[in-house]
């Protein structure tokens, strides 16, 4: 939010740059994040990049005084490829229904699928209508998956002397407590521990790994040997050592690339948008998309069948479509979730597969046995879960564990 005077005058500049000093070798080291903001970023930037170097971060920031939410998809859009984690923090001039905001959620939510992490702070209830505001930034983190909320709400109003007046606007202790949120908020990205955890026997084995550089945003293994490959948002896909490389996405994909499947000969790929486009590559074939519907939900996931001549793709919302010999057995589609579908894993026959959320809800379908849920395991409590393999009658989930 802008301010009549010379204050706003002083402010009135985009900051995106990275912080002063020795950034440069940060960026080889550091992981990297973006944030859009406005007139709130403008005023925490300084603390922010003082406080990145010892924090592990290279910290970009887009932020400019007076900045409502629908200047962020065109500002995202300009900005690709886009970092691993975008964090926004956006709203405090939009001032207007909640229908309204909750569309403009939802267009930078669309600019961002396919990024592994982005953080959304809520705001300091300086107005009487930023409540409502906040409300559908909590309803739209159960509607985006990579979506988490920064609670700047309740830590800007426990900050003594943090604010100008009422607020928005920062006094140096505000910014000091915005920074260390966003640190804090990105520390169990940053030193998340990924774990696997079994459900029935034998115990399958998953290829997570969601460090690779730059986060892909997922991984397939072939059924007969060790091949490994990742993809990411813009479609490049990087293989393992001594796995064969069959092809990227040329140019920029009509929407991010969220998901990748292998053939079970190991001599070829899928490529899932979130739009539902399929880019086939090496012996896989196109069986066709859902790239021409118009989705509910975007696509997050998609798997092979047994025989490598079809393919599922599953939405957030639980939505599953099939291709080739793929068979449909049900969806979560018309439930209500407690948390986004993030991956499908088919049973070893093809007639049946599971659905895991990413609050490690397992559904079954089909004749996929339900065995357990990284949901009920107390160990599992702030997890956030990424993806499932299985086998004929066990399944496995990749999580990430929150650091303590």
């Amino acid at each position: 939010m802008g301010r009549r005077g010379s204050w706003a005058t002083a402010l009135l500049v985009v900051v995106a740059v990275l912080a002063p000093g020795a950034r440069a070798e940060a960026t080889t080291t550091a992981r990297r994040v973006l944030i859009v903001g406005d007139s709130v970023t403008v005023g925490a930037a300084p603390a922010i990049f003082a406080a990145a170097p010892a924090r592990g971060w290279s910290v970009a920031i887009d932020a400019k005084v007076g900045r409502p939410t629908s200047e962020g998809p065109a500002i995202l859009a300009a900005a690709r490829p886009l970092p691993p984690v975008v964090v926004v923090a956006l709203g405090n001039n939009d001032g207007m229904t909640p229908s309204i905001f909750a569309a403009r959620i939802d267009a930078v939510m669309r600019e961002l699928v396919g990024v592994r992490h982005v953080v959304w702070y809520t705001m300091t209830p300086f107005a009487s209508w930023v409540p409502a505001a906040n409300a559908q930034l909590v309803a739209a983190a159960q509607r985006w998956p990579n979506l988490r909320l920064a609670n700047w709400s309740t830590v800007s109003e426990g900050t003594p002397g943090g604010l100008l007046g009422r607020g928005p606007h920062l006094r140096p202790a505000g910014a000091r407590a915005f920074a260390d949120l966003l640190f804090d908020t990105l520390r169990e990205f940053d030193g998340g521990t990924p774990v696997v955890e079994s459900f029935g026997t034998p115990r399958p084995a998953i290829s997570a790994s969601a460090w690779v550089d730059d986060a892909p945003v997922a991984g397939a293994s072939a059924l007969h040997g060790t091949r490994i490959w990742f993809a990411t948002p813009e479609g490049r896909v990087i293989a393992a050592p001594g796995t064969p490389w069959f092809g990227s996405v040329a140019g920029s994909p009509a929407a991010p690339v969220v998901g990748i499947a292998a053939t079970p000969s190991g001599r070829g790929y899928w490529l899932a948008g979130a739009d539902g486009g399929v880019f086939s590559y090496g012996d896989a074939h196109f069986y066709g998309s859902t790239g021409g519907l118009h989705l509910n939900r975007p696509i997050v996931a998609i798997a092979a069948t047994p025989t490598g001549h079809g393919y599922w793709l599953v939405a957030s919302d639980g939505g599953v479509f099939t291709f080739g010999d793929a068979r449909f057995f049900g969806s979560t589609g018309d439930l209500r979730l407690n948390q986004p579908i993030v991956a499908l894993s088919p049973s070893a026959s093809g007639r049946g597969y599971w659905l895991v959320a990413s609050d490690g809800g397992v559904f079954s379908f089909g004749g996929a046995h339900y065995a357990g849920s990284g949901a009920a395991l107390h160990a599992f409590a702030g997890a956030t879960f990424l993806g499932i393999a299985s086998t004929t009658a066990a399944y496995a989930l990749e999580a990430v564990l929150p650091t303590s």
